[in-house]
């Protein structure tokens, strides 16, 4: 039995919740799942028995059938991921059988041509099977050059390629000086890759996982929601006030040249991140692409913040804004870079923001005196990959 248009509609309504949700709007969220109750109150219980099958399905279909799978956390920690990798030297890759289920992963391509009876090659297995091991290390290493996430992936396909694109510390080491004579540290023999490897043990691995470092190929994102009681009308039998709630973002940018850009909007990320560039010579972002002819950065409320960032030898991320809200104060903003789960350097914790008093030359006035700022409400950023960065490095 097929849904009906009001259900069809309270589902599209409920999807549409979710999605502002994912984004940190949690008043747009719940106005879309009111709205979505109000045409069905089992809008939810419906949402799973529709939506929830096929979205598995194609998580199933793009990464293999134990996607939706849970793993013991506590078992895979103990894992030794060197010796996993080095039984995997001589691990053959075999191509599935279309007529034997067993050998089957959903996501294998040649499982899906052959449920379509497609008449083509009785060879199962493509000659690249064959090609030698420091063909594909060699291979590997110039996909690192292009496109990171791919090697990755690659990597993550069969326990063969799970060898050549994790075991090989020719990959490592390639990864590390595409990473760290980019950054800005106070002691510059962190940028030489040879330094870090002596200091870390001889490990190309323990560099990336002991170096704290920030990334480029997208930005940083804080989402905060604050809420605030209402008052009730005179005559309300209302028992409670109503709550409102204001969301709002923080956005930064790095670049390898030092140069930082940071944002504070209410304009949601689908707004901001393609106009958060040191090639926007207005300086601010735009609510839609259509510009006043009165149009005056000066005053339009969402800027463009400009300054200077560093890591120290502790780790710690420092930022100087030197163009901030207000034209007589240099802002600080100092972080810790933190993993977020298996995700490294992906987190920003708060640390400390304060302001200091400029003199006359736009300098940090000697007599200034530190003005700290609460951070307490504020929330972590975490950083989300935006491709089109990568064409301005």
């Amino acid at each position: 039995m097929g849904l009906s248009e009001s259900d069809l509609e309270a589902i599209t309504l409920y999807e549409r919740g979710m999605e502002k949700e994912q984004l940190g709007l949690v008043s747009d969220a719940v106005s879309f799942y009111k709205a979505a109750e109000q045409i069905n109150q089992h809008v939810e219980k419906l949402y799973r028995q529709e939506r929830v099958p096929e979205a598995i399905q194609q998580l199933k279909d793009k990464h293999g059938k134990n996607v939706a799978h849970k793993v013991d956390e506590a078992a895979v920690r103990k894992i030794d991921v060197e010796k996993l990798l080095a039984s995997w030297e001589h691990a053959e890759a075999h191509a599935p059988k279309v007529d034997d289920p067993d050998t089957w992963n959903d996501g294998d391509i040649v499982v899906k041509i052959g449920k379509l009876a497609v008449n083509g090659p009785s060879e199962e297995v493509a000659p690249l099977i064959h090609l030698p091991g420091e063909v594909w290390v060699h291979v590997l290493s110039h996909l690192i050059d292009t496109d990171p996430e791919s090697w990755f992936h690659f990597g993550m396909t069969c326990k063969r390629h799970a060898y050549f694109a994790f075991g090989s510390s020719t990959l490592w080491k390639k990864l590390c000086y595409l990473i760290y004579p980019h950054q800005i540290y106070e002691d510059r023999t962190l940028n030489d890759p040879k330094i870090l490897y002596t200091r870390c043990g001889s490990s190309w691995k323990k560099v990336l996982r002991q170096t704290p470092y920030v990334m480029f190929s997208g930005c940083y994102i804080s989402v905060v929601n604050r809420y605030t009681s209402g008052g009730r009308s005179e005559f309300s039998s209302s028992w409670s006030n109503p709550v409102k709630t204001s969301t709002y973002y923080r956005y930064l940018r790095f670049y390898p040249d030092g140069l930082c850009l940071m944002a504070l909007t209410a304009l949601d990320p689908t707004v901001v991140v393609h106009q958060l560039s040191r090639k926007n010579t207005n300086k601010c972002i735009m609510e839609n692409k259509e510009v006043s002819i009165h149009f005056d950065p000066a005053t339009h409320p969402h800027k463009i913040y400009i300054g200077a960032w560093k890591i120290s030898a502790d780790g710690e991320l420092q930022i100087r804004l030197y163009e901030g809200s207000v034209s007589y104060n240099t802002f600080y903003y100092y972080f810790k870079i933190k993993n977020l789960g298996s995700r490294p350097n992906s987190k920003l914790s708060w640390v400390r923001l304060f302001a200091v008093e400029k003199d006359s030359n736009g300098n940090d006035s000697p007599t200034g005196e530190e003005v700290d700022f609460s951070w307490e409400n504020e929330k972590p950023f975490t950083f989300s990959r935006v491709k089109s960065y990568t064409n301005e490095l």
